[in-house]
């Protein structure tokens, strides 16, 4: 028989500059807040590991996180310009700390969690490394 069984060759998985665990990253470039509204929420969409960018000058405030992401599910960002600030709010759980400052090629890690009857995605912070 000719059965050659399955050929990996030229599939785009195959290039092994990708680690295995971070999959695909996301860059999320971040704009001035409007004057009115003091901080922003950001979608992740599905992935797991988020680079930050922020070209503004300023800090800017990150106090909810929308993803597909299912619950149990870690979820990595790094700062890779500017700073960021990510702020407790009733999405954001960051272990007793009111605000958690970013700086470049800070990074944070946290886990999506089972939302309550008022919030149905919640993220708690599990480390950071500043």
């Amino acid at each position: 028989a000719n059965n050659i069984g399955i050929n990996a060759f030229g599939n785009y998985f195959e290039d092994h500059n990708l680690a295995f665990t971070s999959g695909l990253v996301k860059l999320i470039t971040l704009i001035a807040t409007p004057p009115n509204q003091t901080s922003q929420t950001i979608n992740i969409a599905n992935c797991k590991t988020i680079n930050l960018a922020n070209g503004t000058g300023t800090s800017i405030n990150i106090n909810k996180i929308i993803s597909n992401s299912a619950a149990g599910e870690y979820i990595y960002f790094k700062v890779t310009l500017g700073n960021i600030q990510f702020a407790s709010s009733d999405n954001l759980f960051l272990n007793g700390l009111a605000t958690l400052n970013l700086g470049l090629n800070d990074s944070a890690l946290f886990i999506k969690v089972d939302g309550s009857s008022t919030t149905t995605e919640i993220y708690n912070l599990i480390s950071y490394q500043i």
